[in-house]
């Protein structure tokens, strides 16, 4: 299969249906295939996994403050200081998002996001855990990409506030 080509099966889990496709990366993913809402209700995800944390990606501009590694190391206190710096400089050499902040609850996050340091662009929230490249989904009311069955979970309220 192709990348966005689907197997033309199917499935229905938590009463939407689901087709496995090729994702463009190269992995499976799983597709809705009707508009009806995910599903959130579904007792089975609730019991099985805890409520969703997430991680903020940005890129860094140059030049940005010398003392922009120990603002990281703060946020982050398991890296070292040159690990910290070594994150950055990585953005500005490949002029791509880096990993910033992991596993924040949605308050924090989202404050983070809509007031970032000025030397950081392209701010994105996405789910807990999910690598840049699968960014799955997009919930374009609340800006965070997504992954799974469950929908964004800031609108079915699965998420650490």
């Amino acid at each position: 299969m192709a990348p966005g080509q689907s197997d033309g099966g199917a499935g229905t889990h938590g009463g939407t249906d689901w087709q496995l496709r090729v994702a463009e990366d190269g992995g499976l993913d799983y597709q809705r295939t009707n508009s009806i809402a995910t599903c959130f209700g579904c007792y089975t995800h609730r019991a099985m996994e805890d409520p969703t944390r997430f991680d903020v990606w940005a890129r860094v501009t140059s030049p940005y403050p010398s003392t922009a590694g120990a603002w990281l190391q703060e946020l982050r206190p398991e890296l070292s200081l040159l690990e910290a710096k070594r994150i950055l400089a990585r953005s500005v050499a490949a002029s791509e998002p880096v990993l910033l902040l992991e596993s924040w609850a949605w308050s924090q996050a989202r404050g983070f996001r809509d007031s970032p340091p000025s030397w950081l662009t392209d701010v994105a929230l996405t789910q807990g855990g999910l690598p840049r490249h699968r960014r799955g989904h997009f919930c374009a009311i609340h800006r965070l990409h997504y992954a799974g069955c469950l929908g964004c979970h800031v609108c079915n309220h699965f998420h650490e506030p």
